[in-house]
This record gives C-alpha cells, sequence and structure tokens, in this order.
C-alpha cells in the first residue's frame, strides 16, 4: 500500500507473502526515470495495509492481532525504524489510517466491535488509544480528515462516506454521510466543496459543505473500484482494478460532464497514487511496485 510521499522520497508498504519478508520500503525518487530503492524494513508482521506520513514518522496499520497500530521512524532515510506498537481491542484488522494534529485516526475490518480509533501519537514512543466509535457498518477502507472532520470511506450499505465530527477526539460522533448504493474505497478533498469519492465502479465528484446534505455534482462509471484518487486543479488521477486502465486521468472541470483524458495499462492493479511537482507516484500490486507519471 502506497500513501503518501515527501521531496521525492516514496515510502510503501506491502502485503509480503511471508511474514519474515520486509513490508516497508523507502524509495528516492528524485531522479524520476531510475527511482532507487534506499532502504527495506522488516516491521515484523504479515500485512501492512495502509499509511500516512508526517515529518520524521510514517504512521502505519496491519492485521497483525497483537500490533495493529505502528509508528516508524523515518527520519534517516537509509535506516528506518521501528519506533512503537500498539495493540488495539479485539482482533479485527487495521486496515487505513491517517494522521493530523498529533492524531492518527485508525479504520478496521467491519467484525470490529469499534471500527474507528482515535489514537493520541503527540509521543510517537507512546501512542495510546483516545477514543473509539462503533455504528459503521462495514469496514473502513480509507479515511482522509480535513479541518475538524473525518471522512470515513465504507462498505457500509447505507451510509458510503461516514462524515464524523472530530473536533473534540475523545467524542467523535457521526455527523453525515454520502450514500451512492455501493462500497465506497478512497475520497480525496480538495475543499469540501470539491471533494474526489471512488466507489466500486463509479468515480463522484461531490460538495460536502453540509455534512447532513451532501451534494453529488457529477459522477464517471469507470467499471471497478477506485482505489485511491489525487485531485489537482481540474485533473483527477484514479488508480484502479480495472485489467486494462489501471491508471486514469479525468477532466473534472465540469463535474457534471466529466472526460476522459487518457489511461495507461499496467501490470496489475495501482493501490495508491500521490502528486507533487508534476510527477504522480502511483503503487502497484506487482514486482515493480512503484510507477512514476508525467505530462510531455
Amino acid at each position: 500500500m502506497f500513501d503518501n510521499q515527501k521531496n521525492k522520497i516514496v515510502y510503501i508498504t506491502t502485503s509480503a507473502t511471508q511474514a519474515e519478508k520486509n513490508d516497508f520500503s523507502v524509495i528516492d525518487a528524485n531522479n524520476s526515470s531510475s527511482p532507487q530503492l534506499l532502504a527495506d524494513l522488516e516491521v515484523n508482521t504479515k500485512d501492512l495495509m495502509g499509511l500516512s506520513i508526517n515529518g520524521n514518522y510514517a504512521y502505519t496499520v496491519s492485521s497483525d492481532n497483537s500490533n495493529e497500530f505502528i509508528i516508524i521512524d523515518i527520519s534517516n532515510s537509509n535506516s528506518p525504524q521501528k519506533v512503537s506498537t500498539l495493540d488495539l481491542s479485539g482482533d479485527a484488522d487495521a486496515i487505513s489510517v491517517f494522521y493530523k494534529d498529533d492524531f492518527a485516526y485508525v479504520g478496521r475490518k467491519e467484525d470490529a466491535e469499534k471500527e474507528f480509533v482515535v489514537i493520541n501519537v503527540s509521543n510517537p514512543n507512546s501512542p495510546y488509544v483516545v477514543s473509539e466509535l462503533s455504528g459503521v457498518g462495514g469496514e473502513i477502507n480509507s479515511i482522509f480528515v480535513s479541518g475538524s472532520k473525518a471522512y470515513l470511506e465504507t462498505k457500509d450499505d447505507n451510509m458510503g462516506v461516514i462524515i464524523v465530527n472530530v473536533a473534540n477526539q475523545s467524542s467523535p460522533q457521526i455527523v453525515g454521510s454520502f450514500d451512492v448504493n455501493q462500497d465506497i474505497y478512497s475520497a480525496y478533498f480538495q475543499s469540501e466543496a470539491k471533494t474526489a469519492v471512488g466507489g466500486e465502479t463509479a468515480f463522484y465528484m461531490a460538495d460536502f459543505t453540509s455534512p447532513s446534505n451532501v451534494v453529488n455534482r457529477g459522477s464517471y462509471s469507470v467499471g471497478s473500484r477506485v482505489r485511491d484518487v489525487a485531485l489537482v486543479g481540474d485533473y483527477a488521477f484514479l488508480g484502479t482494478e480495472d485489467p486494462n486502465k489501471e491508471f486514469l486521468v479525468l477532466n473534472i472541470s465540469d463535474p457534471t460532464n466529466i472526460v476522459l483524458v487518457g489511461s495507461f495499462n499496467f501490470p496489475q492493479i495501482v493501490t495508491g497514487v500521490a502528486y507533487e511537482n508534476n510527477l504522480v507516484y502511483t503503487s502497484v500490486r506487482s514486482n515493480d511496485l512503484l510507477r512514476i507519471i508525467t505530462s510531455q
């Protein structure tokens, strides 16, 4: 899973076939035509599922029943080090994470008693759970936090994107939802009024200004899961499970008439997308785990 990069240094988590294999990688992409592996780290868990980067730390989650939440020190790109782990209640896998302002927001699979977890990470050596929230009817595939709200992209058949007020991290409250009658896998908030949402078979542009009345501004049929999305100006970059168009570029200048600009056929599905300085970084579920795209 790839969720973030900074200053052309790329961080990728993987689901290793064996627990003893490396599952966290650091790649130098300063030469975008020839990225170089800087370091690998074995975190002692089989599957690292989600990733969020801030400053000198990477926050990640796993399927390990005793180490669902993990913090990695990335201050030295050549030698990342595991700093701490946290055992969350129950045995449900943790599959998504988002960092913001000394808190990590974690999403778990649907068999969790409480699917949404807020963790205080102000001291990376000693993270602790601040609160947990139930009431999500399906697993939380991804999380995006903007302002005082967390947006949970879920498999909840009745709510889809669930909006949670996290102004008080000790007492998160569900305040709205965006239901398009399909599972939701990704979202990107350029602003509340200009938000991209990736679903089971379609891509949506929505206005989340009013959590109690989210407006679907337009959609584009992809025909497969939209695993990740990034917005830049009038363009959306999509990572999908379409076997012939794993990467899409859409023009979203008119949300009521979203237009395909171009696509790429990759060896496997795209699991993550990020943008920096006219470069799009994509993680691919194959041996060629990183592909970098730019305009001509």
